[in-house]
């Protein structure tokens, strides 16, 4: 018995031994083999597992560049879109106003946006509104906008007197050309714009002149049969020649311009429909309105229109006394300037006149001077050789206006 537990004890002992020698296996300093580390997987202390799958975070050891953006190329800003520029003519430095025998609307915005350009130390723009076809109407104005005193010059109320549009922005030009060198009785242009600024209305009807210039295709298609029923009626009364628009004087509804503005006695020369010509009314045109509104907003000083008929200066609607004369003075030195012929067309009463004019109706209103210069010694449209004799004559009127509010302030 005591040999069979010593033999027992001698082969416990024996197995004891074996499983020491496992457990030790990875103890700390002996080496591991390689078959065994494939059969491990290791978590590191952050808990993430080791993967060969991309890292998104960046290592402090290697910072992440960021390279410089590529610089974009510099844009000039935009221009402000101005109406119409697809019909204008490109602006440059050698630019300039052209006398033409047709002068249209688009001739007359093209210049308007040169002359802007150009001069915007003396020019500056509003808009008078609309016309009855959509088409903007300008106002340069020459000097400061908010200067106290205020004269306004407008042209072109009749659309085939579209001559008169050339002429005040070639006059508009010239003035700015010369600005600081050319004088009126000694006063240079430049003083004399200081304290009176001239607001030009150049092309008052624009739907008109177009409607002279190139006839019904330069209706919109939704008035294309109001405006040839008008035509047939003025060929009727033989205001139109069969198929031609050339002489066409109203607005594109055939209200006349400058006979919209009161209604008199004088039954003559009425017309009580519209027509090319001689319909007028008591501010029943969209035009005849927003001239009217310009005025009464605006405190002009005098009021100058510009018409072509017979080389006339039309003075003195009911003017009577003192302002008689300072209208009859002003006429008179205008005429120095022009050459034209004075008509006193002051009215007795109401039954003189079939309706008034825009001059008329500033002067009964305001009881300021006004003026009626009518251009071209024959009727309209004037030919372009007598376009510019009527520039030559008359470029130097506005500033004569100017030199006369100059002068009340010395």
């Amino acid at each position: 018995m005591k040999k069979f537990v010593s033999a027992y004890l001698i082969i416990m002992i024996i197995l004891c031994s074996g499983c020491k020698k496992e457990i030790s296996a990875f103890a700390p300093g002996e080496s591991v083999t390689p078959d065994l580390f494939s059969e491990i997987t290791a978590l590191p202390e952050t808990g993430t597992p080791e993967t060969d799958a991309p890292v998104t975070d960046t290592p402090e050891s290697t910072p992440e560049v960021t390279p410089a953006p590529t610089p974009k190329p510099t844009q000039k800003s935009a221009p402000a879109p101005t109406p119409y520029d697809s019909n204008t003519r490109p602006i440059s430095k050698d630019s300039t106003v052209v006398l033409s025998a047709k002068y249209g609307y688009y001739e007359m915005m093209s210049d308007v946006n040169m002359l802007l350009e150009k001069y915007p130390q003396y020019l500056s723009r509003e808009y008078l509104g609309t016309s009855e076809f959509g088409r903007e109407i300008p106002i340069i104005i020459m000097g400061k906008k908010d200067n106290p005193k205020k004269i306004l010059i407008v042209a072109s109320s009749h659309a085939r007197e579209y001559a008169n549009s050339a002429i005040i922005m070639k006059t508009i030009e010239n003035y700015c050309e010369n600005m600081k060198t050319a004088s009126f009785d000694g006063v240079n242009y430049i003083d004399l714009i200081e304290q009176t600024s001239i607001w030009f209305v150049p092309m008052h009807n624009p739907d008109g002149v177009e409607i002279s210039i190139n006839g019904l295709n330069s209706v919109p298609d939704s008035y294309k049969n109001t405006v040839r029923d008008i035509f047939n009626r003025s060929v009727k009364k033989k205001y139109l020649s069969s198929g031609s628009y050339t002489n066409w004087k109203a607005n594109g509804l055939g209200y006349d311009l400058n006979r919209d503005y009161g209604i008199g006695g004088k039954e003559k020369t009425k017309e009580y429909t519209p027509m090319s010509e001689n319909f007028g009314g008591d501010f029943q045109s969209k035009e005849g309105r927003l001239i009217a509104g310009l005025i009464r907003e605006k405190d002009f000083l005098t009021v100058t229109s510009y018409h072509s008929c017979g080389n006339i200066i039309y003075w003195g609607f009911y003017a009577t006394g003192e302002f008689k004369e300072q209208c009859r003075s002003m006429a008179e030195a205008i005429k120095s300037l022009n050459g034209y012929r004075l008509v006193e067309d002051t009215q007795k009463s109401e039954k003189d006149y079939a309706y008034l004019g825009l001059k008329d109706w500033f002067m009964k209103e305001y009881k300021r001077p006004g003026f009626t210069i009518e251009t071209g010694g024959g009727s309209a449209p004037i030919s372009l050789s007598e376009l510019k004799k009527a520039y030559n004559k008359n470029v130097q009127i506005p500033a004569l206006l100017l030199h006369y509010e100059y002068k009340s302030e010395q």
